[in-house]
């Protein structure tokens, strides 16, 4: 879409302006820069070992789940490592 190179924020902008339900970003420092209550559309965030496919791939699951309801505006997780306790 031309996206390259945009902001986070006019990113998230430009997603709710053009429909989308959610951004899907590696980039785990999105929702801290961002006013989580003012969200156009929601942030999913992978929380994978790095951004390379083999480390993104067993999230697809838990993607496609996600992304077959309705995505509540805020910000989400998908992860396969273990949360702190």
């Amino acid at each position: 879409m031309n996206w390259k190179g945009i902001e986070n924020g006019e990113l998230l902008k430009l997603a709710a302006e053009h429909g989308f339900d959610a951004l899907l970003t590696k980039d785990n420092g999105m929702p801290y820069e961002q006013n989580t209550g003012a969200l156009p559309c929601a942030i999913v965030v992978l929380e994978a070992s790095s951004n390379a496919l083999s480390d993104i791939l067993p999230l697809v699951p838990q993607i496609l789940s996600l992304f077959s309801r309705k995505i509540p505006r805020g910000v989400l997780r998908i992860s396969l490592m273990p949360t702190d306790q």
